[in-house]
């Protein structure tokens, strides 16, 4: 899977992702169209198949997705108490 996003807002701009098992190929292009909100899917066959769907504003591939959350500085973490399964603001070791 590749991905390219702009360097600004980290947002996707196009990915392909290439799958092989054993005999079959399949490549599939996503397009994102920032201005209009729509995503477009194209499988890349023999006629191509494409698809056009509406997205949210901040719609992302699921590597940029993984890039994004990689540049984000994090705070102190909590830690979850097991027996309540709620979020400990003070951490203890």
């Amino acid at each position: 899977m590749t991905s390219t996003v702009d360097t600004h807002t980290l947002l996707s701009q196009e990915s392909t992702l290439d799958s092989e098992e054993g005999n079959h190929h399949r490549t599939v292009l996503t397009r994102f169209d920032r201005t209009a909100r729509k995503v477009l899917f194209e499988e890349q066959t023999t006629p191509p198949v494409r698809t056009t769907l509406s997205i949210p504003a901040r719609a992302q591939d699921t590597l940029a997705a993984l890039y994004a959350i990689r540049t984000l500085t994090l705070g102190p973490v909590g830690r979850i108490d097991r027996k309540s399964t709620r979020l400990n603001s003070s951490h203890r070791t």
